[in-house]
C-alpha cells in the first residue's frame, strides 16, 4: 500500500492545494463518465425501494435526492408517489436526469452546501455520496443534511463499509480513506471505507437509527452494473432526526 506524505502541519497550504486540485480530478472524472457512458446507472437501488414503506408510514411526502447521480432513485421515489427533487454536483449528470424525466425537478448543487431552507423536507435519500469525501467534507454533508430535513424526517443512507475487500488498497490519503483502487470502476475518486461506530457516532449527532444493516455479496463479472470485481461490502442506514 502506498502512503501519500503530506508536508509538515505547519504547511498548511500544500495540503490545501492538494485537496482542491483532488477535488477538481474527482469532478472532471465524473464528467467523463457521464459524457462517455450516459446514465452509469438506471435500476433503483435496492435499498431504496425497501425504505419506501418506512418513508410512508412516517407520512413523508417531501424527498430530496442528494447526489441523484442521473436519477436513478429520484424516478423511481416519485413513480412512488413522492414530491421528490434531484440534485447533484455534475452538471452533465442533471443534463441527462431532465432529459429522462422531464417531469421531475432536478439542479446542480454540491452536497456540502445543499441549497435549500432548514426543514425543507421530510426525507432526505443519499446513497454511495459520502464515501467520496474527506473527513471534515463527510460531516459537513450530514451536517446539511440534518439542517434541510425537518424534526421527525428521515434518513435513508447506504454507504461503503470497512469490511469491502478493496479496502485498504490504492493510496492512503487519511484513516479509511484511499484513492486509486483498482477493483473500483470509479476507483479514481476518494473512497472513506466506513466501520459501524464511525458511522454511528457520525449520524448520531443528529439522528435515532432505526435500522443499520450490513450487506455482503460478490459480483465476478467487472462488465456487471456495479462497483466492484470482487467482495462488495455496504452500510445501509434509517434515521429519525431529533
Amino acid at each position: 500500500m502506498n502512503v501519500l506524505e503530506f508536508p509538515d502541519g505547519s504547511i498548511k497550504g500544500s495540503k490545501l492545494k492538494f485537496i482542491e486540485e483532488l477535488e477538481m480530478s474527482q469532478y472532471k472524472k465524473w464528467q467523463d463518465i457521464y459524457k462517455e457512458i450516459g446514465a452509469v446507472q438506471t435500476n433503483p437501488s435496492a435499498f431504496v425501494q425497501e425504505a419506501v414503506p418506512v418513508l410512508k408510514k412516517y407520512g413523508v411526502k417531501r424527498v430530496l435526492d442528494l447526489g441523484c447521480g442521473t436519477g436513478r432513485n429520484t424516478r423511481y421515489l416519485a413513480k412512488q408517489g413522492f414530491q421528490v427533487m434531484g440534485v447533484d454536483k455534475s452538471p452533465d449528470a442533471i443534463e441527462i436526469a431532465r432529459i429522462k424525466s422531464p417531469s421531475i425537478k432536478f439542479e446542480v448543487a454540491d452536497a456540502r452546501e445543499i441549497p435549500f431552507p432548514e426543514n425543507a423536507f421530510d426525507a432526505v435519500v443519499c446513497t454511495h455520496v459520502i464515501e467520496h469525501h474527506l473527513e471534515d467534507e463527510i460531516k459537513k454533508i450530514i451536517s446539511e443534511i440534518a439542517r434541510v430535513t425537518r424534526k421527525g424526517g428521515l434518513l435513508v443512507l447506504s454507504t461503503i463499509s470497512s469490511r469491502d475487500s478493496a479496502f485498504g488498497t490504492g493510496k492512503r490519503l487519511a484513516e479509511n480513506t484511499y484513492i486509486g483502487l483498482d477493483s473500483f470502476w470509479d476507483g479514481g475518486e476518494i473512497h472513506h471505507f466506513f466501520t459501524r461506530t464511525e458511522l454511528v457516532n457520525l449520524l448520531g449527532r443528529y439522528y435515532d437509527l432505526l435500522d443499520i444493516r450490513h450487506s455482503t455479496y460478490h459480483n465476478f463479472d467487472p462488465s456487471s452494473e456495479g462497483y466492484h470485481k470482487i467482495k462488495i461490502a455496504h452500510w445501509h442506514v434509517i434515521g429519525i432526526k431529533r
